[in-house]
């Protein structure tokens, strides 16, 4: 799943205002809830980074999200069924 918004087409994301620096951030959420993963995504906004996530939350899809290249990924410590442990064998 991607996450809305979290792309340089979101309104006041990485438009280039007074002192804003921009920087693309390919970013993996391994994350069950969609409000805390917008909630990381607006963080790294608010920092300067222009986001372009996906959010997985099984070991099926984190697997294939793997198979491309990310500069950050994040993990929920537990979720329902697949946790950060997991995530790390």
């Amino acid at each position: 799943m991607t996450i809305e918004g979290a792309s340089s087409n979101r309104p006041g994301a990485g438009d280039g205002g007074a002192g804003e620096a921009t920087r693309s951030l390919r970013l993996l959420l391994v994350e069950d809830s969609e409000a805390d993963a917008l909630f990381i995504v607006r963080e790294l906004e608010k920092a300067g980074y222009r986001p372009i996530a996906q959010r997985v939350q099984t070991a099926d899809t984190l697997a294939a999200a793997l198979r491309e290249p990310w500069d950050l990924i994040t993990c929920d410590w537990k979720m329902p069924g697949f946790d950060a442990p997991a995530a790390l064998e």
